[in-house]
Parts: C-alpha cells; structure tokens; sequence
C-alpha cells in the first residue's frame, strides 16, 4: 500500500510513489503517466515531453533555375526542408536538370535549394534557363520493421554515430550526428519493387563493418555507409544504390538466408563480443565474420576502412580519412571500391594483400601473397574505399548460413548474448542457449508463456517480453523467473474494467539503469521502465518500480512504439536519450525524440490506491473536511495540481473543487468537498507544468484530512 493513517491526526497520508505502479490499485499506486520518480526518491514530477522528429510537410509547385546552377521554387508554403527529396519534372531540354529525385543539400531562407543526386552528395549544378515543376518526395515512414546503430570517424577523427531505421516499405532513414539534416531517407528507391516478383519483404538491419546488411526474406543487399549516396561498388546514380549479396557462403549452399519466401520469418540481429554479426532465420542462427585470411597465422585479423589516394609510380597508398577499424597490418586482406573508376589494377570486389606498411596512413598492397606491389598507371577518379571486410568476397568472409539449427518446429524471434552464450527466444516457450561452437543448442531455458519477442541483457541477466498478458521475465540462462507485469487495469478505459487485456509487446532497451519497454493494450500503449532486479541503487532501494514514463507525440496510449533506439551519447541534462519509432494504432508511423520541455498538457498523472475509507453501516463511514498535497518546490506561474476524486473503481473522476494555494506555493488545499461518508475513495493528481522556468510540479504526499 502507498497510504498510511497518522495516529495523532488521523489523516490519510499517500505517498512512495518511487514505488511505482502496484499489481492493483488494491495493492498500492494504480497508476503513473509521464511522471518522473527517479530523480528524488519519493517525488513524483512531471517527466520531459517527447516531441516529432520527423516533421517535413510536403510541397507542390514550381521551380526554376537561377545563377549558381540551384533551384529557385515559386512561393512555396511550407519551406521545404534540408535533407528532403523531391520530384522534378516537367523539364525542358534546354534546362540540364533531368527529370528524378534530388537529395536537398540546403535552402538559403530564399526558397532557393541546393541539391545533390544522391544522399549528402556534392552539389548537381543546373545549366540553362528553362523552368520545372517540383514536387516534394517526402516519403513518409512505413511500418517499422528495424534499427541499428554505427559509430564512425568524421574528417576530423571526431567520434560520431549513425542510427538508421528500416521500414515495411524497405525505405532507409538515417540520423547522423555529424550532419544537421535531422531523420532523412538514404535513397527513395524501394527495395521492394526489385524483388517484388518473389514476394520478399524487409525482415531485418545490421552494421557491420562499415556495410549496411538489409535482409530481406531470403537475401541480404548491402550498402558502404561511408558513402550512403551509392551502392558498396560505386555503380552508376543509375542503380538502385544497393548491391544484393551474391557469395556463395559454403559448397552445397544456394540460397544466402534458410528462409522461403511463404515463411516470412524474421531476421533479427546483433554484434556479439566476439566481433560476430548473428542473426535469425527460421529455426536457424546464421553468423558473418570478418576474417584476414592472412599469409601468417599471427596477422591480426584487423578491420580498416576508409578512403585513400593512390601514387601512381610507387602504388604508395595514402589514407586521406579513417571510417573505422584500426591501421592495416601486413598480410590482411584489403578489398577497394570506387564512386566512379578505381585507379588501373585496384579491380573492386577483388581481394588483395597488404604488402608492406610505411606509417599509420600509407601501405601498399600486392595482387597475391608474396607478389609485387601494385602500381597503377593512373589514380582513377571519384572517391576511392578501401575496407578489409567485403560481403562478396570470399577471403575476407567467414559465413555460416547454418551456424546454430534449432528443432524443425521452433522459428527464431528474439536473440541476445550473456556472456559468450547466445540466447534465441522462439514463438514456443522456449529460450535456447548455445555457446557458439555446436552446431546444435547446448540447452534451453522454459518460459511459462509462449512468444518471446525481446531479449535484452542487463548484468549477465536477459529480461524476456513474452506471451500477450503483460508479463516480464528474467533469465541467467539456466533457469526463468517472473519479474513484474502490466497490470490489466492499467489498459482500462477511464471509467471501464479490463478484463483478462490482450497485450503486444513493441521494442525494449537498457538505458541509465533501467529497462524501457513499449507495450500495446488499449490504454497503456506507452513508454514503460522498470529498475532490474539486479540493479538496486544505494539509498534508492524501491524495488522494481515500475511506471509508464512517456507519452508518445501523436498523443493518445491507443499505439505502441516498436523501436525503441537509445542514444549511444547519453551526456544530457533532459533525461534519458532516445528515440521511439511508433504506430499510433491507426496507420500513421513517426519518430520521437526527446523535448527540453516537461509535459505541460496535463498529460503527468498519478491514480492512487483506491483506499478503504468505512463500512456499509452509515456511523462507521468517513467524512473529510479537505485534501491537501505537498510539493518540494513551489510551483511556477501558469503550473498546477488538480485533484480528482472517485468512489468506485469504475466511476469517472470528478474535480474536488477549487484549490486554495498557501503563499510558499509549496502546497495546496481543496475543501468542501462534494463526497461524503464513503466507502471507497481514490484519487488522480494531475501535474501541469509549464515549459518557461518549469519546477516540474515536484509532488511528495496527499494528505486527507478527517
């Protein structure tokens, strides 16, 4: 219970709310939306809001060449954005900009835009004087099927971070944190449309080595991200941008992914810390590895990639700029690409040797082990790549499209690492380990429901999301273990029962010490955390202390939040960083990001125990002379606490009134109140807040007074 009763006044005092929600509002707090209790324990305050991160509106009209070869547009409403697409058409021949889609590098305030073919690509300088029609390509975001996370080197040798989402319609979108473009789309060609006569679907998105692994049903395309405008081999703007994976990965294999097309089965990954890219497909485990194939079994089998230019009567290579990975050990593979001509003898997709190393940016490389080195008669043009992990080939891949096979039955659809032990939920009860050797799981671990969509570690622990009644567990990968749940009557409507909800669950992750998850069930389609079992803080023992901390921006619970991406640099006075990717449960999909900003629509809310208050004899029932709540700082202008009031657990709430606020502005009252001798009473504090100079509305207790 969160309630106590003084002896010397007689007041009901409800507090603890670090607690979090109870299994019941018979067993303590009923609820919590949008309220923050980790800051001070026993506070409860208005959390920061979430806000869009994606909110380009779309243009139609016209547009024509002006000097400086940019686009002039004709009066648009609303300005169109940098990192946007749009659709020329309508040109004439006398006006060189071709009929496609270009990438906005920037608009000067003017409505005149500067653009690029490709994503972030140097500037397509327009040639003559006739006009075009322009239409804004903003595609909008898809269901959201998956997420991954890069960390690069920027020009500067300036750490930076790359989170991409994929979405149902095979539409790339990126947040790059050297760039000031916000979510945009890598490419607005489908990859859909190119297998569409096969029925494959988007299943799946890893970073490995500096290439972007799109799977679909059953193959994987791939894309450089140093060069996110082109595809990994530099073809021409032409293409798709993607090239598809052709190697083959081992004799008497055909097809790179188990999976038919009938199947549908998920492919969902992660890097282990043996520097393994996993992922799931069907009742296989599949794993890519980068390997050196080295002329020494002591080379170190070291991952480089950047960009270089090439002496073209030495073959010295200089490296002009580090993505990734570390300095080029002789005897490792080296692969090299281009954006348009790799220089004479540097084939791409063709595997070379570093063949001696001059300092940490220049080596040169030989054609095979022991050979002289290559010395081309040009240095080629456009960009060139190198990376010593290349997909297509062979020597620098290890692939096992059959690492782990699980029973025939089983279909893999979550997976995590404990240690150096794979853990594979599957659509049956079960959670299989293996220990990455065995061609077969080492064992297996029972849920008590069935459908483990999420693992996620925390401590040598993995907490599962699994069946559709709102329970979490918790394994070591022996044993499983209840750890909290949903309770139904968080997923009821304001004045109704749930009874017996059906739950989905959406993405999950680890953040700042605590594990945030999103679940779907009518009215608790929100942003939920709990502490870990194994994660109590000193002087903060509340236990789980479960809560629903955030509202998404479309700003109802009727969705859920399928991705949940945390940010790597969590360095921010706001609050946990992160981004949600939702569906608000009526077909519209979007990103959130974090606001500065508290919720100030009222959104903070907090539903008490429903409190026993007398019996069905009228003498021994209660009267109340008043409520009173307390605050730990005084509110400021334009902030507020309402108090409501209910008797039974399923009448609407009722205002009890108006407040009278004390001159420290560190507590309120409401008196002559409309209830009394009841039975039953339970009540809903309202925080507001504002977002110039807020306090957050820092609530500690409600007092009712007798």
């Amino acid at each position: 219970m969160s309630f106590r009763i003084e002896k010397e006044t007689g007041d009901i005092v409800i507090s603890g709310f670090e607690q979090g929600i109870a299994a019941s509002p018979h067993k303590g707090i009923g609820n919590m939306q949008c309220v923050n209790i980790s800051t001070e324990a026993g506070e409860a305050m208005c959390n920061y809001a979430r806000t869009a991160a994606i909110a380009r509106a779309t243009y139609s009209g016209t547009g024509s060449y002006v000097s400086g070869g940019k686009l002039l547009l004709n009066n648009p409403t609303p300005v169109v954005q940098a990192g946007s697409w749009i659709t020329v058409s309508g040109t004439t021949s006398s006006m060189n900009l071709p009929n496609g889609n270009y990438f906005v590098l920037a608009n000067d305030g003017a409505n005149t835009l500067t653009i690029a073919q490709q994503y972030n690509a140097v500037q397509f300088v327009i040639g003559g004087t006739a006009g075009a029609t322009v239409v804004t390509a903003n595609t909008a975001l898809g269901k959201p099927v998956a997420d991954t996370t890069e960390t690069y080197l920027d020009a500067s040798g300036n750490t930076q971070y790359r989170y991409y989402v994929v979405d149902a319609n095979a539409i790339v979108w990126v947040y790059d944190t050297a760039l000031t473009y916000g979510w945009t789309v890598i490419d607005v060609t489908t990859l859909t449309s190119i297998d569409s006569t096969d029925g494959e679907t988007v299943q799946g998105l890893a970073v490995y080595k500096g290439i972007l692994h799109l799977f679909l049903t059953s193959t994987i395309w791939l894309k450089r991200t140093a060069n996110l405008g082109a595809n990994i081999d530099g073809q021409s703007l032409s293409t798709v941008g993607w090239t598809r994976l052709t190697i083959t990965p081992a004799t008497g294999i055909n097809n790179i992914l188990n999976a038919t097309f009938a199947s549908k089965a998920p492919h969902y990954t992660f890097i282990g810390t043996a520097d393994t890219l996993y992922y799931t497909d069907g009742h296989y485990v599949g794993s890519i590895l980068s390997s050196s194939n080295s002329q020494s079994s002591t080379t170190p089998n070291v991952w480089s990639s950047g960009t270089y230019t090439v002496n073209s009567s030495t073959g010295l290579i200089t490296v002009t700029q580090y993505y990734g990975g570390d300095i080029p050990q002789v005897g490792q593979t080296i692969t090299f690409d281009a954006t348009v001509t790799n220089p004479t003898g540097f084939t791409a997709t063709t595997v070379f040797y570093v063949k001696s190393v001059a300092s940490a940016t220049t080596f040169k490389v030989a054609a095979s082990v022991g050979g002289s080195a290559v010395t081309p008669s040009d240095t080629g043009t456009g960009t060139q790549f190198f990376n010593s992990y290349h997909p297509d080939v062979t020597e620098t891949v290890v692939w096992a499209p059959q690492a782990l096979e699980l029973p025939t039955e089983e279909t893999a659809t979550s997976i995590t690492e404990l240690g150096l032990i794979v853990l594979v939920g599957c659509q049956s009860e079960n959670i299989f380990t293996w220990g990455q050797v065995n061609p077969s799981a080492d064992g297996h671990v029972a849920l008590p429901e069935k459908n483990c969509v999420s693992l996620i570690a925390v401590n040598n622990m993995a907490y599962a999301f699994a069946g559709n009644k709102g329970n979490i567990y918790v394994t070591n990968g022996v044993t499983s273990s209840p750890v909290t749940t949903v309770p139904d009557y968080t997923a009821a409507s304001p004045t109704g029962t749930a009874i017996e909800p059906y739950f989905v669950w959406g993405g999950a992750m680890y953040i700042r010490g605590r594990v945030f998850f999103s679940v779907q069930a009518a009215n608790c389609g929100g942003i939920w955390s709990f502490i870990p079992t194994q994660n109590i803080f000193i002087g903060q023992d509340t236990g789980i202390a479960l809560r629903m901390d955030y509202q998404s921006s479309y700003g109802t619970y009727a969705g859920l939040s399928p991705l949940l991406i945390p940010a790597v640099n969590q360095a921010s006075l706001y609050g946990p960083q992160f981004w949600n990717v939702w569906a608000d449960g009526v077909g519209n999909y979007g990103i959130d990001t974090g606001s500065t900003t508290p919720y100030t629509g009222g959104q903070s809310l907090i539903e008490t125990d429903i409190v026993p208050t007398g019996q069905l004899l009228g003498t021994q029932k209660k009267t109340f002379s008043s409520i009173e709540y307390k605050l730990s700082t005084a509110l400021a202008t334009n902030e507020s606490v309402a108090i409501n009031y209910r008797q039974n657990i399923t009448s609407a709430w009722v205002s009890c009134g108006t407040v009278n606020t004390d001159s420290s502005g560190l507590s309120g009252v409401y008196q002559a109140l409309a209830f009394q001798a009841s039975q039953w009473l339970q009540l809903q504090a309202v925080l507001t807040s504002t977002s110039s100079n807020p306090s957050f509305v820092r609530l500690t207790e409600i007092r009712i007074h007798p």
